[in-house]
């Protein structure tokens, strides 16, 4: 779901838009006070590209844990998994992921 998150904020948008192909559709904004928002590109009735907020974590890692969250559980809460080796393997390729994606970065507490 291609698409760029800033031009579906809108102009009056400021802060911070993070997106990264191992977290589509999902995308993050921190406002200037350090919100987060973990926001799902969807596509409505019309075929317009949209957005729908998922949740407001305190921190990027609370924002990777809650997308990693809804990958794994699929849309709306509804994916199933023959066992729990599946889900197992399959919440951690999941965390592997973001979890590389974030390492790239290596962020420092100021």
């Amino acid at each position: 779901m291609n698409g760029k998150a800033i031009e579906l904020l809108g102009p009056r948008f400021t802060g911070s838009v993070i997106e990264d192909e191992v977290m589509e559709p999902y995308f993050i904004t921190c406002t200037a006070g350090s919100c987060y928002t973990v926001s799902k590109k969807r596509i409505d009735k019309y075929g317009k590209l949209k957005y729908t907020e998922i949740c407001y974590p305190c921190t990027l890692e609370g924002c990777l844990n809650r997308i990693a969250k809804e990958k794994v559980n699929g849309d709306n809460g509804i994916k199933s998994y023959n066992s729990l080796r599946e889900y197992v393997d399959s919440w951690q390729k999941t965390v592997d992921e973001l979890s590389a994606a974030l390492e790239k970065v290596k962020m420092k507490k100021i």
